[in-house]
């Protein structure tokens, strides 16, 4: 016989999957500027390098132009996404924007399941569909879940490690210890930042069952701590001492400075709010004072505290990048539950009719419909295909160049992209800002030019952002005293700098 106190749980979390398919696939196979367009169309050009180098049918400019854009990516992390897209545009027989978008989407719901398994271990049940659908439906979280780039992988990864993590303090062996290092291993080589608070959780687990000496000496944790960062270790040692294509990069992210300088910490609160919201964060650090003692509650702590140090480490990055925060989704999600089950408690108490219940029902719904439209008008833009056009006019302007400079919001990657031309970006003025914190000298327009381009002079100097190019008066005057203008329209300003005023 089917029981419904056993059959609804399951019934429910099935049409909550669904509705956070759903919502997901809306405009799925639109350009990716809805969300953070540098990082996806830097994704986007990678893996189209990958496809092109084995598609014969593709004529040779389009195949040079890709490879040349492949290899100015450099490198911020394993293009494990990347790779796998292309493999999947070689099976469909073109690169659709719906290929890299779907892997994200389904690797962010697997993730969902992962954090409900781990939330019936630590709270009970309705607390850990409150949680699930936290995770699933918060408008941010529907955005960045549909974006190409490594995320949402390293979120299903993350969570994924977590519960190994659980599983094996529960009962504890060599198989399930084997389990817990390949998974947070994969994790933390997919995106390094995850290791903050897998590492957190493992270490203070491990001092709460066999305290600080005796887990010190544990052959155990020193193991795990070696294994999994082995893997990325030799990664990024390669990529920053032997290439030097991530010194730069590693260069960036921490500005010691930045810990007593306003601009961190209000960069910090206002990602937080754009991510998760402050009632909800508020809720969540209350929150983890309802978890049960012992185990529950040290888990929840090990995510917080990983999250804090992760947050100081990466400081430039945290006060000026909101995806950054996006392992903060689950660990609100899961910090929430309980408040949420006692709430619930409270109220069944408070009115133990039927109909009070339905209420309550009814306001979940609502709410969870509003957090669905908001989500909704995110994803709604009209104007993406009239970018593309854009893009795709000044790459015949220019003939294709990979010889150009220009100054675009996403650094041209999606001119780059849609215009099948390749060069290098100009500063915007975010950049200029961290030259500035970074306490480095900044260079006059002039001056940043011949130093940019003392061997090999553009072709081109591409203008597709208008507002960064008024606030930049210095590279006015620099281009418009030196070279003519090529085609100037509504979107754009080209100047060609094979010939000078």
């Amino acid at each position: 016989m089917i029981h419904l106190k056993t059959t609804w749980p399951l019934l429910a979390i099935a049409v909550l999957f669904l509705a956070a398919l759903g919502i997901r696939v809306y405009r799925i196979n639109e350009p990716p500027l809805d969300f953070h367009a540098t990082r996806q169309y830097r994704s986007l050009l990678i893996a189209r390098g990958y496809y092109y180098e084995g598609l014969a049918s593709i004529p040779e400019w389009k195949r040079q132009v890709a490879r040349i854009n492949l290899e100015r990516q450099g490198v911020l992390e394993p293009p494990v996404m990347e790779r796998l897209t292309s493999y999947i545009y070689r099976i469909a027989g073109s690169e659709p924007y719906w290929i890299p978008r779907t892997l994200s989407i389904l690797f962010w719901l697997i993730g969902g399941g992962i954090l409900y398994l781990i939330a019936k271990k630590i709270m009970d049940g309705s607390a850990a569909l409150f949680s699930t659908v936290f995770y699933l439906f918060l408008p941010f979280a529907v955005v960045a879940s549909r974006s190409f780039q490594p995320d949402p992988l390293m979120i299903m990864l993350l969570l994924a490690s977590l519960y190994a993590i659980l599983q094996y303090t529960k009962l504890p062996s060599l198989g399930r210890l084997v389990v817990v290092i390949v998974l947070s291993a994969f994790a933390i080589y997919i995106k390094p930042i995850s290791l903050f608070v897998i590492y957190s959780v493992f270490v203070m687990i491990a001092v709460y069952q066999q305290g600080i000496k005796r887990s010190l000496t544990d052959p155990r944790l020193l193991s795990f701590l070696v294994l999994t960062f082995l893997p990325t270790a030799t990664f990024y040692f390669y990529g920053i001492l032997v290439t030097g294509t991530l010194r730069e990069q590693a260069r960036s992210s921490f500005l010691p400075q930045l810990l007593i300088d306003p601009f961190y910490w209000k960069g910090w609160l206002n990602n937080i709010h754009q991510v998760v919201g402050l009632a909800s964060f508020i809720g969540a650090l209350l929150g983890v004072m309802l978890f049960r003692r012992g185990l529950p509650r040290v888990f929840m702590m090990g995510l917080w505290v990983g999250y804090v140090l992760f947050c100081l480490v990466f400081n430039y990055h945290i006060a000026t990048h909101d995806y950054y925060h996006l392992q903060l989704v689950p660990i609100v999600a899961l910090s929430l539950g309980p408040m949420a089950g006692v709430v619930y408690v409270r109220l069944k108490e408070l009115n133990p009719d039927w109909h009070w219940r339905v209420a309550l029902w009814t306001i979940m719904f609502l709410a969870l419909v509003l957090a669905l439209n908001t989500a909704r008008t995110q994803l709604s833009d009209n104007t993406f295909g009239a970018k593309v056009k854009i893009a795709e006019e000044i790459g015949e302007r220019v003939h294709h160049s990979t010889n150009t400079v220009y100054l675009a919001s996403d650094y041209g990657l999606s001119l780059e992209y849609h215009g099948e031309l390749s060069g290098e970006p100009w500063p915007l003025i975010s950049d200029l800002e961290w030259e500035r914190l970074a306490g480095i000298t900044v260079m006059d327009a002039e001056q940043r030019f011949d130093h940019l381009f003392v061997e090999d002079l553009p072709d081109y100097f591409i203008i597709v952002d208008q507002y960064e190019f008024d606030q930049q008066r210095d590279l006015i005057v620099f281009l418009t005293r030196n070279y003519p203008v090529m085609s100037n329209s509504e979107h754009y300003i080209i100047f060609d700098l094979q010939r000078k005023l």
